[in-house]
């Protein structure tokens, strides 16, 4: 985008590079798809996600922000019923990440 004219500042690569090494991740999980109430939601990938973001503040503490995407609204709610909230991990849509 943008023809290689938006760049990050120095500054803020080295300061994000110290503190993240992996800022993305995407994890493999196996699980079945249901929809019922017209939209998809995969019960293994909300405990997975549990798991994760739970292991991540113990280890990086509260300061980083989290957030957890997903596509559809089904897994959207449950996300946002299992996500504890004194984890301060945002719970979106991909939509409404853009």
């Amino acid at each position: 985008f943008y023809a290689g004219r938006l760049l990050t500042p120095s500054s803020v690569t080295q300061e994000r590079q110290s503190q993240e090494a992996r800022p993305l991740v995407w994890l493999d999980v196996q699980g079945r798809e249901e929809a019922p109430n017209k939209s998809y939601l995969n019960h293994a990938e909300v405990a997975a996600c549990v798991r994760v973001v739970s292991r991540l503040r113990e280890r990086v503490g509260m300061g980083p922000s989290v957030a957890v995407l997903t596509f559809y609204k089904g897994q959207l709610e449950e996300l946002m019923k299992a996500v504890p909230n004194d984890l301060d991990v945002e719970v979106l849509t991909v939509d409404a990440c853009q």
